[in-house]
């Protein structure tokens, strides 16, 4: 009863709306579910409570009261943020004469012909009055045009510090190919505005041609991060007697460990309904 090794029982978590679910793989290739009422406010709790009844059915079972060999899970906590608008406080810093970047996006308008009549874009990641502009110029060759102007750009920022944002987005023109004036930037805002504010670099997140889309992605990102990242304290702590390898499901069906997944939380945007 009691003889199969611990490190052979596999679990996976999936949170919905109503119902936290809980699937273990045991050694014998048999499965036990467990299904809990989601705990909204904190999610970790209801997902421990589906561990816990999921644990009482293998000892009762196998004898079993062992960790699992990993924990897989899929969460909607970054994807909620985001459609519930709930996301942190997130300003953005972009190059001098780039503000609009976000509202302006790609101009593209679902629809046939005139539709542009009728579409009424959704409002920008990052609102225009949490928007700051830097004057710099990196070439797209990544060669120094115009240095960053660290007195002006502290001075913009004067307004910023005001709306006491949690997370800050930078992404300047070009720095795909050289990312030396948003480290420049980064430096700066940690100067203004101390060690909890969490702030995000383009050139981290998404080094790549395509001013609006980078400049989004790195908004996106910021804008889950702060919460992501306390969800995922929460779990470490709930979770960390029940396995020492814990994974969170990805977009695109991959993988990350939480240390990824709170640093990238973009990442996992569609983890829920990648699971």
């Amino acid at each position: 009863m009691g003889d199969a090794p611990p490190e052979d029982f596999r679990l996976g978590v999936d949170v919905g709306g109503t119902f936290t679910d809980v699937c273990v793989f045991t050694p014998q290739g048999k499965t036990f579910r467990a299904k809990v009422p989601t705990t909204s406010k904190d999610q970790s709790v209801g997902i421990k409570d589906g561990i816990n009844k999921a644990k009482a059915m293998l000892k009762s079972s196998f004898g079993w009261q062992g960790q699992f060999e990993f924990i897989h899970h899929g969460t909607t906590t970054a994807t909620n943020a985001i459609l519930e608008g709930k996301g942190a406080k997130t300003g953005l810093i972009v190059t001098h004469g780039h503000k609009d970047i976000l509202a302006i996006r790609r101009s593209q308008i679902p629809g046939h012909l005139g539709a542009w009549l009728t579409y009424n874009p959704p409002d920008p990641v990052v609102p225009l009055e949490r928007t700051v502009q830097c004057q710099e110029r990196m070439s797209v060759t990544g060669n120094t045009v115009r240095e960053v102007d660290v007195d002006a750009l502290r001075t913009e920022l004067a307004d910023l510090k005001r709306q006491k944002p949690q997370a800050i987005a930078i992404s300047l023109l070009n720095s795909y190919t050289n990312d030396a004036h948003e480290k420049t930037v980064a430096r700066v805002l940690r100067e203004e505005f101390g060690p909890d504010v969490d702030i995000i670099c383009s050139s981290d997140v998404l080094r790549e041609a395509g001013e609006y889309e980078r400049s989004v992605t790195t908004s996106a990102n910021a804008l889950v991060m702060p919460i992501v990242k306390n969800y995922l304290g929460k779990l470490t702590q709930a979770l960390k007697e029940d396995s020492d390898t814990i994974r969170i499901l990805k977009s695109d069906g991959g993988l990350t460990n939480l240390e990824v997944a709170g640093q990238s939380p973009v990442s996992i945007l569609m983890s829920g309904p990648a699971g």
